[in-house]
């Protein structure tokens, strides 16, 4: 499926000058139908407009007109002095776009909209820390230092805020009146900061941080750091005159002015969903958006309980019942025909009837699988409201499908995406509780980048990247689910399949190396497959070199750890010893173990195959042991060079123990944690 990411190139001429702003934030649906909100309106000159009433407004949610009840407005109050500190970031993809034109005149909107007798410090930074000007009440000579602002080097957080001499929080600790940093940046640092101290310098020295991050999420770090100090972050910016519109936000925050309050009706719909909402004021010509997520009490569906059906470990050739509690909410249905995308293996018991509003129906829905693979059914129930789906699957853990069904419905090809625009990307071939893994290309397909592995509901809010290309793809890749390929032994619950993840828990990625001359000399973690064959990984799985195994950002899924030495004597100790606990482990034939299989019973359903390892030769038969051998890293190092493992032969019952060099690449099994 391919995707097209447009990137437009535009100029915008610099200017000081503000102009009229209107934003809207902090909706509160606890009183649904009715939806309130805080705005601020601003004139040219940065004066708060407070003559409003509801006449003045047009609001609308998703495109739908909406009936606006009230608008107030607090008394003035007089403005409180600041002294103030802008902290600029001045790294080197500060180049891109307009993100240095956006940094400068939200600078100078806030300059000229300084009340009374307040002063204003400035500073930037990228790997160090820099002062532009001291505290000075002279507008005119900070507008000028402003724009020198230029773009060179890395991001430090660290150095932007807490770090001499001029860590904003240094700068402020010096300011006569109310102490406030205002930082804004364009993404991530290059390393995470000292976040606790930050909090803990600023509180000490009263002084209130905000963050404005221009075109992504802001980090968690920052939300903390802003929160925890009094103040607030401001994430995705992405265009000039959104940045000056949230420094005025930012001010009259700071100066004690309190925002209006708007209040509409909204309306009952079909799911809960995310609802934008526009808000005008045509006669000022006044504009503004926000995002909220409507309650799950408004929504118009059906409802089921249970939420999905899974069926696990039903023998091929039988048959197993479950009964599902169907609900109508906040409307009458009268559904006609359930449609079913897999009627081959599943069926239900009724097909038409009628709902009245909060009444329920009981039906069946029948499992009778003619294999052991992975396999799912749609439900549509097709009515007179809003649609219905719903979602049953079964097989064995571990088993792939006959067929693959996963699919990627949106981008589906052809669109253009406007880069730091947000986009959905769908999908559809699993349950909605179920993980996916997303990734995009800007190569056609010769590179892959992350995106999440976490992505579930069928559906992703993606912040398009500015990466602009013509040949872009997206693809969708169903998450193997270890919680579901689980096997108790003993006490202990391990994976009953290989690791086969190629990102570490946080997200970052584990790059494959294929390259027999690369690979023998790594010092940092990596993957591949035997032979470099996708459809034996299929299989086997990802052979890990040990530094993946044992990176401080997680190889092991949440809730999982990579199986030690100690871990591994446990098992071995439950199965009666070292002498047989190997046949207790290995899958049981000959369809991936050569004959013969000795001993092999697959007690537990563990299923052990033989994935062969890979060596750190520097010839190009570097694999070997495939049918042969099942290798296991510990995450228990015996040497400086050298690690633990496990294996287990196609010709013994045993299990095996060895000590093998780290730059080897054997499979991993996980422990539950």
């Amino acid at each position: 499926m391919q995707l097209f990411i447009y990137y437009s190139i535009f100029v915008i001429f610099s200017t000081s000058a503000l102009s009229q702003s209107l934003s809207v934030f902090s909706i509160d649906t606890s009183a649904f139908p009715v939806i309130k909100a805080k705005f601020y309106a601003f004139d040219a000159v940065g004066n708060q407009i407070r003559s409003l009433s509801a006449s003045d407004f047009f609001v609308t949610e998703n495109g739908q007109p909406r009936t606006v009840l009230a608008v107030s407005c607090p008394a003035p109050k007089p403005p409180v002095a600041l002294s103030s500190v802008l902290v600029m970031d001045q790294s080197g993809s500060m180049f891109e776009g307009t993100k240095l034109d956006a940094i400068h005149q939200a600078a100078a909107a806030w300059i000229n909209a300084l009340p009374g007798k307040s002063e204003c410090a400035i500073t930037s930074f990228d790997n160090s820390n820099y002062i532009i000007q001291d505290f000075t009440t002279s507008k005119s000579l900070l507008i000028q230092k402003a724009a020198t602002i230029t773009a060179n080097g890395g991001t430090d957080y660290d150095m932007a805020l807490d770090i001499p001499m001029a860590g904003g929080i240094w700068m402020a600790k010096a300011g006569k009146y109310k102490r406030i940093i205002v930082m804004m940046s364009d993404g991530e640092p290059n390393f995470t900061p000292n976040t606790q101290q930050i909090i803990n310098d600023a509180l000490s020295n009263s002084v209130i941080i905000y963050f404005v991050s221009l075109g992504y999420p802001s980090l968690q770090c920052m939300k903390d750091i802003t929160t925890k100090t009094g103040g607030q972050y401001f994430e995705k910016i992405s265009t000039v005159e959104e940045a000056k519109q949230v420094y005025m936000k930012i001010m009259q925050s700071a100066t004690g002015s309190d925002p209006c309050e708007i209040s509409w009706v909204s309306q009952v719909n079909c799911k809960p969903s995310t609802m934008n909402v526009d808000v005008k004021v045509n006669s000022l010509n006044l504009a503004a958006n926000a995002v909220y997520q409507a309650s799950i009490s408004s929504a118009t569906q059906l409802e089921f309980a249970p939420s999905t059906i899974v069926y696990k470990n039903v023998l091929p050739g039988t048959k197993k019942d479950t009964i599902v509690r169907i609900t109508a909410r906040n409307a009458d249905f009268t559904v006609s025909d359930i449609k079913l995308s897999n009627s081959s293996v599943f069926s239900i018991d009724k097909k038409n009837f009628i709902l009245k509003k909060d009444s329920s129906i009981d039906l069946t829905i029948s499992f009778a699988p003619t294999d052991s693979g992975y396999c799912i059914c749609k439900f549509i129930f097709v009515n007179d409201v809003c649609p219905a789906n719903y979602y049953a699957r079964g097989g064995f853990p571990g088993k792939f499908p006959i067929i693959h069904s996963i699919n990627l419905v949106q981008p589906n090809g052809g669109q253009v995406f406007l880069a730091g625009s947000d986009t959905e990307i769908t999908w559809d071939g699993v349950t909605p509780q179920e993980n996916v893994k997303l990734e995009y290309s800007i190569d056609s397909g010769k590179t892959w980048i992350f995106i999440s592995d976490t992505a579930s509901g069928l559906s992703y809010m993606w912040h398009v990247p500015n990466t602009p290309s013509n040949i872009c793809l997206a693809r969708v890749t169903a998450k193997a689910n270890y919680d579901d390929c689980q096997v108790r032994i003993g006490n202990q619950i391990w994976m009953c399949k290989n690791l086969d993840v190629d990102h570490y828990r946080n997200g970052d990625s584990i790059p494959q190396v294929t390259d027999y001359k690369v690979w023998g000399t790594l010092t940092t973690g990596a993957w591949c497959y035997y032979n470099n064959s996708d459809s034996l990984g299929e299989i086997y799985g990802k052979l890990y070199n040990w530094y993946a195994v044992t990176d401080k950002r997680g190889l092991a899924p949440v809730g999982w750890h990579i199986s030690s030495d100690a871990d591994w004597s446990v098992l071995q100790n439950y199965l009666g010893g070292l002498a047989i606990a190997g046949g207790k482990l290995k899958e049981q034939g000959i369809a991936h173990w050569t004959d013969p299989n000795v001993g092999a019973t697959d007690d537990f359903k563990f299923t052990a195959l033989p994935g062969g390892y890979r060596s750190n030769y520097t010839g190009n038969l570097n694999f070997d042991n495939l049918m042969l051998n099942a290798y296991w890293w510990t995450s228990t190092g015996s040497s400086f060079t050298r690690a633990w493992s496990r294996y287990l032969s196609n010709t013994s019952y045993e299990l095996f123990f060895s000590e093998i060099l780290y730059n080897y690449g054997l499979s991993v099994r996980c422990v539950k944690d």
